[in-house]
């Protein structure tokens, strides 16, 4: 009878011992950083680079392509939409986009005279 007893105590303690054990939470691996999918629903902040960004200058046509050349660096930008930039030959404007430094090109999100 002794024998029932202490593996009826035994067992129970391994029961109480491991439902303790699965209630205790597990530490996550903080060596080990979880790469994650990309959320498509979710908008993300612009980079540095892509923030948009206001140059002001005069659009000239340069090796067959409207540019924007800065009058006070003498900096030339080269301009992705050509049939915006035609518009404005010539003229002093003020252009906001986004510059992509690799070839000197800014994405035109807008552009108008200068008062």
């Amino acid at each position: 009878m002794k024998k029932i007893n202490s593996l009826f105590v035994l067992t129970t303690l391994f029961l109480m011992l491991g439902v303790q054990l699965n209630a205790m939470p597990i530490p996550a691996q903080q060596d080990k950083p979880q790469a994650q999918a990309p959320q498509q629903d979710k908008m993300q902040a612009p980079s540095d680079s892509e923030k948009a960004t206001v140059f002001t200058g005069k659009v000239v046509k340069a090796k067959g392509q409207y540019v924007l050349m800065d009058d006070s660096t003498k900096v030339t930008y080269a301009l992705d939409d050509q049939e915006k930039a035609k518009a404005y030959s010539g003229k002093t404007v003020k252009v906001t986009g986004t510059l992509e430094s690799t070839n000197n090109t800014i994405h035109i999100a807008n552009i108008e005279p200068t008062a």
